[in-house]
């Protein structure tokens, strides 16, 4: 083989190998060791400098959050594998993502500069960045919520240096549309945008059978997107150690009608009452009449089935008896018991 015959063979398989290269990973990311933000929200495109096959792609991974940005005067580090993290809970697909650069990036809030005026009249696509920001402070100001999803509308109405963002209507999410002002009262115009609140829940990782204590490895906490249940769980604390209800699929919001607290006692089991009263302390076995948890009321029966009164839960097993004085709507949670025969 001749040398120019080489070096076409490998001339074709460098290209081959980089074509690859390309459709595999699909966007380069290289974290910079130093960032700062002058926005409420630290994106990717404010910590890396972003290459990707296609312009979509580009601006897609640019515009993903990550977190809220630091308050003036402090700084915060995040590190490679939770900015992983964090694009993988947005949807990015990692496999087509190679991430290089800083191990850990320095993030700071950008002191803000004065505003200089130019002679070119800012582009469609800065007044559309700048609109985004604008509401987004405005969601998180009216609301107390950092994370949204906002897409704004395309415009065409001139937007001044200084301006205000006013209206949309609670719950603040879906085709919204919102009042902006600016210095001068032709300024002033209407412009439309579609909001998703992004919320951070707890799913299930894997089936949690009836009657299971839930572990910290059964659930993790993920962004989502859109409405969820109003009793919806979003800390480990609501759920490790808590006893699921029922049978609970996997890749499921967890909501607290689905969880409660261990039993500690069982209708029909025999327990242990203990009644205290000027220092004294008579203890006695009982049956109970319902299940119950730590610190629920419960009734109970005396051996022989001649008595029934109320007691709460004090431990497995055992119940307390209460003391006098017992409100009516103590005995209110106790709900109907089924008649004897």
């Amino acid at each position: 083989m001749s040398s120019s015959s080489l070096k076409y063979l490998v001339l074709l398989v460098v290209l081959a190998l980089g074509l690859s290269s390309s459709y595999v990973l699909g966007a380069d990311v290289v974290l910079r060791e130093r960032a700062t933000t002058s926005g409420p929200i630290v994106r990717l495109g404010d910590v890396a400098d972003i290459t990707a096959a296609s312009t979509s792609t580009l601006k897609n991974l640019a515009s993903t959050p990550l977190v809220p940005t630091p308050a003036p005067g402090s700084t915060e580090f995040l590190q490679r594998s939770q900015i992983r993290d964090l694009l993988a809970t947005r949807g990015i697909d990692m496999l087509r993502l190679r991430i290089r650069g800083a191990a850990v990036v320095e993030i700071g809030k950008a002191t803000k500069q004065p505003e200089i005026e130019t002679p070119t009249a800012p582009s469609n696509r800065e007044i559309e960045t700048a609109l985004h920001d604008a509401i987004e402070q405005y969601l998180q100001n009216e609301t107390g919520h950092d994370l949204w999803r906002i897409t704004v509308s395309p415009t065409s109405k001139a937007l001044g240096p200084n301006f205000t963002v006013r209206g949309g209507r609670k719950p603040w999410t879906g085709r919204q549309r919102f009042r902006v002002s600016g210095t001068h009262p032709d300024e002033a115009f209407e412009v439309q945008a579609t909001v998703v609140k992004i919320q951070s829940v707890l799913f299930s990782r894997q089936v949690i059978k009836k009657g299971d204590i839930i572990r910290a490895a059964d659930v993790e906490r993920r962004q989502h997107e859109g409405r969820v249940p109003g009793l919806v769980l979003s800390t480990l604390d609501q759920v490790v150690g808590m006893e699921a209800r029922r049978t609970i699929r996997a890749d499921v919001i967890l909501q607290e009608n689905q969880v409660r607290a261990p039993l500690q006692v069982e209708r029909g089991e025999t327990v242990t009452v203990v009644a205290r009263t000027g220092g004294i302390s008579v203890r006695t076995f009982a049956v109970a009449r319902q299940d119950g948890a730590m610190g629920d009321l419960v009734q109970i029966e005396t051996l022989d089935g001649s008595q029934r009164f109320a007691a709460r839960v004090s431990g497995r097993h055992r119940l307390e008896v209460l003391a006098a004085g017992t409100q009516a709507g103590d005995y209110a949670t106790l709900g109907r018991l089924p008649l004897r025969r």
